[in-house]
């Protein structure tokens, strides 16, 4: 067998292992919070349905002594105020600081707000195109 028939045989079977985890409806997709949120937007069209979204830290390390983290439950925050998404939170394995933190989401969506990067750029490029209201738009 060629190069290139082994390289699509591959890809053949990574796209039916795809559909089936898309056809099952409890699994839950890890998303690493360094990585483009924009790609879960178009599994979700495969999918035909919202996914279960649990962000996660790669290095999970605690930001205030550098020791290891325990995941400690999880949190459900909504992005864009419609798409609900589960942050993973962790606790400081040091028994002397016992801090708690959960994954950071800063690339997708700033500090305090609750619309992503991409949506604040697409509401100003219409905002200078046709100068219609927030209310419009």
């Amino acid at each position: 067998m060629s190069l290139n028939n082994t390289k699509l045989s591959r890809n053949i079977v990574y796209v039916v292992e795809l559909f089936k985890f898309l056809e099952n409806e409890d699994c839950e997709v890890y998303v690493s919070s360094e990585k483009d949120f924009e790609f879960l937007f178009a599994l979700e069209v495969l999918a035909g349905r919202p996914l279960n979204v649990v962000f996660y830290e790669e290095n999970s390390c605690c930001p205030f002594c550098n020791s290891t983290s325990n995941k400690n439950g999880r949190r459900i925050r909504y992005i864009n105020k419609n798409r609900p998404v589960k942050i993973q939170k962790y606790m400081c394995s040091n028994e002397k600081f016992g801090k708690f933190h959960e994954t950071s989401l800063e690339n997708i969506v700033p500090k305090n707000c609750n619309y992503s990067h991409k949506l604040r750029c697409e509401v100003i490029e219409q905002l200078l195109i046709d100068y219609s209201s927030l209310e419009k738009i």
